[in-house]
């Protein structure tokens, strides 16, 4: 009889990213298992981020969008759930995988139990640590959840993260670099630059994108920024690439692993904490990344890459908004551009003028 796990991770791009390398420990654990993951869908759309992200890779052999998680009208939860259950229900379940840190499972383990499923595993609750504690990156905390199998779990840092790419996307990424002309006539390096998050209180103000992005053109020259966004980011990219007079906007409604492999062709990484930066580590990109202190340092920063990470501590931090009005921002907008071009420039490879200087 096929063994049969079903594995729970809410989330779209970045959440998906860091848990690919719990999905790979049970995916390697488990090899003949029929693995279905029930993943989050946006609430309008056609097709979630986790299924452009992860079908083909052999992770997992079937996922289920599910509507339900994030969904602010209740109605719509139930309607979700109702669609839901007896897509489930038609088989029996031999271990169930709450992918996520504890407090966030609680409806999906009563779901679990509606199903009768008796091994159900999750996440232990978390240790309660001052707002200024660094704590594990994501990514082992969800290879974590998984510690009570019987398999063998990779060390902290350890992970695997990396989706590899097929041909038919380096190809089209070939193509897309042939079609503007600034990617063949600019001398290296590329710059991915992703400012935007669909959490305002994570942004850090766009005219210092601008400043530092100057400033690093004057020490490399042919620097090229590629601004990395989605369709809803288009406008403020083209404009963004237009006020600056130099740069390419990539903001088609694009396979996320297209993107992947166009960042696999950069030399770094300048952006905030979002779901383009957790695809650049899986790249490989060396990221400068800008956090916010709405969660504690460490949790979500770039997994096993060389990073930069610029954080300001406040006497706020940890609070978890998704948008600052009182304290303006304090914890993003104290960090300094001329401390981002300095990280920039210890991560890119030194410029022809900056070789010749030393000899």
């Amino acid at each position: 009889v096929e063994m049969r796990i079903l594995v729970f991770r809410r989330g779209l791009l970045g959440d998906t990213v860091v848990a690919v390398a719990a999905l790979r420990c049970l995916r390697g654990a488990f090899p003949d298992a029929h693995i279905t993951l029930v993943s989050e869908a946006p609430v309008s759309g056609e097709i979630s981020w986790p299924q452009r992200l992860l079908t083909g890779q052999g992770l997992v052999d079937t996922i289920v969008p599910f509507r339900g998680y994030n969904n602010p009208s209740y109605l719509r939860k139930v309607i979700a759930l109702a669609t839901l259950l007896p897509q489930l229900l038609r088989h029996h379940w031999d271990y169930c995988i709450h992918l996520d840190v504890h407090e966030r499972t609680r409806s999906e383990f009563l779901l679990s139990r509606l199903l009768r499923i008796e091994k159900s595993i999750r996440a232990i609750p978390r240790p309660l640590v001052s707002p200024d504690t660094r704590v594990p990156n994501i990514v082992d905390e969800l290879i974590g959840v998984l510690s009570p199998l019987p398999i063998e779990l990779p060390m902290a840092q350890q992970g695997d993260i990396s989706l590899p790419r097929q041909e038919s996307e380096r190809t089209w990424v070939d193509e897309w670099i042939a079609r503007h002309p600034a990617l063949h006539s600019a001398t290296r390096p590329w710059i991915a630059v992703a400012p935007w998050s669909n959490m305002s209180a994570k942004e850090w103000p766009v005219e210092r994108f601008t400043e530092v992005l100057f400033a690093l053109r004057e020490r490399h020259k042919g620097l090229t920024p590629i601004l990395i966004g989605g369709p809803g980011d288009r406008a403020r990219s083209t404009h963004f690439v237009e006020s600056l007079g130099f740069g390419i906007p990539l903001t088609e409604n694009l396979d996320p692993r297209l993107v992947l492999e166009m960042l696999s062709r950069c030399d770094i990484y300048l952006g905030i904490d979002t779901g383009p930066m957790h695809l650049a580590a899986a790249a490989g990109l060396p990221c400068v990344a800008i956090f916010s202190a709405r969660d504690h340092a460490g949790r979500w920063e770039p997994y096993r890459v060389p990073r930069s990470v610029l954080r300001f501590a406040t006497p706020c931090q940890g609070c978890m908004l998704r948008e600052c009005v009182t304290h303006q921002k304090a914890c993003v907008t104290n960090i300094q551009p001329s401390a981002v071009v300095q990280a920039c420039l210890d991560l890119l490879p030194p410029s022809p003028s900056s070789r010749e200087d030393t000899r």
